[in-house]
């Protein structure tokens, strides 16, 4: 069983008690008819090619990383740039059958959550501190992932009147290609 007030106190601490917007992007966005409209999602993919990836694995390794928080990193520098702003909260995926969900065991199917990290790139740190830092945040948020957004909400005093995270990054780490097939042959 989970512990709703160090839960509570965890998400406060790191989201703030409702004072800050972390909304990066306008509420509202001109249709091409002049318009008002509501911001349309958009989904961007990126396969990366083989020495690319080789290359972001061992600069993740170097400052002691996984590629899914170096990847992270990068993507909140680019959005502090181009924001002006170093309050950066971005949404990542969280594999929630890691979290000690009591029905998970019992399930078929993914379990996933998507919730806000806080980044706050610095930019009078060091990479390797700022790096070590949400290496922290990560092993910290694997212990109170196990969240809905309305307990983000109530906890940070907000109740929906803004946004957890304007944008989301889902990494996935898997082989493709002759590596996965290699891998699939050795199943049985």
């Amino acid at each position: 069983e989970r512990d709703e007030q160090a839960h509570a106190n965890f998400w406060q601490q790191h989201l703030g008690l409702g004072t800050r917007s972390r909304s990066l992007i306008s509420h509202t966005r001109r249709k091409g008819d002049g318009r008002r409209g509501r911001p349309q999602p958009e989904v961007r993919s990126l396969q990366l090619a083989a020495d690319i990836s080789r290359n972001i694995v061992r600069a993740a390794r170097e400052f002691r990383v996984t590629p899914s928080v170096f990847f992270q990193a990068a993507f909140a520098i680019i959005i502090a740039g181009m924001t002006r702003r170093f309050d950066v909260t971005l949404g990542a995926a969280f594999s929630a059958r890691t979290s000690g969900l009591p029905i998970s065991d019992n399930t078929v199917g993914p379990f996933i959550n998507d919730l806000p990290v806080p980044m706050r790139p610095d930019p009078t740190a060091r990479i390797e501190e700022w790096l070590g830092a949400l290496r922290s945040l990560q092993a910290d948020l694997n212990h109170f992932q196990n969240v809905s957004p309305a307990e983000l909400y109530r906890w940070t005093g907000n109740a929906g009147t803004r946004r957890l995270f304007d944008t989301l990054l889902v990494f996935q780490n898997y082989a493709s290609g002759e590596a996965a097939t290699r891998w699939g042959r050795n199943i049985e």
